[in-house]
């Protein structure tokens, strides 16, 4: 009988009905930890063009590019993780399937590029 985890942490047979509690929570604490980021930053640069208004010279566009661009990264790279820790409670194969094995591996390189992304939004 074949069985590989590829997530360190909680089995099912241990956590039995809980285990579906702890990978929906996981999941929703990233997504809304990645929404207030978001919505912080969006609503700081909102603050910022209404001051800039008042000063000769405005806004710098470079700067309000690089905060928008590293949020919308940033929720776009970790969205898939999130999305994989509440799927994983819901789908029950036996052995893993695709969604186990390949949505892992993507979720999981999808944070890669924000790491690889932030050279070049900062160097714009």
């Amino acid at each position: 009988d074949y069985d590989c985890d590829y997530i360190n942490g909680p089995s099912k047979d241990v956590w039995g009905d809980y285990y579906t509690v702890y990978c929906v929570s996981i999941g929703l604490v990233g997504l809304t930890s990645t929404l207030i980021t978001v919505v912080s930053s969006t609503m700081l640069l909102l603050l910022a063009r209404r001051l800039a208004r008042r000063e000769p010279g405005g806004l710098q566009w470079k700067g309000v590019t690089t905060v928008l661009l590293t949020a919308a990264l940033y929720f776009v790279s970790t969205l898939p993780s999130a999305v994989y820790y509440v799927g994983n409670s819901l789908i029950k194969e036996k052995p893993p399937g695709v969604f186990h094995v390949y949505f892992y591996r993507f979720a999981m390189n999808v944070i890669l590029l924000n790491i690889i992304s932030n050279f070049y939004i900062y160097t714009l």
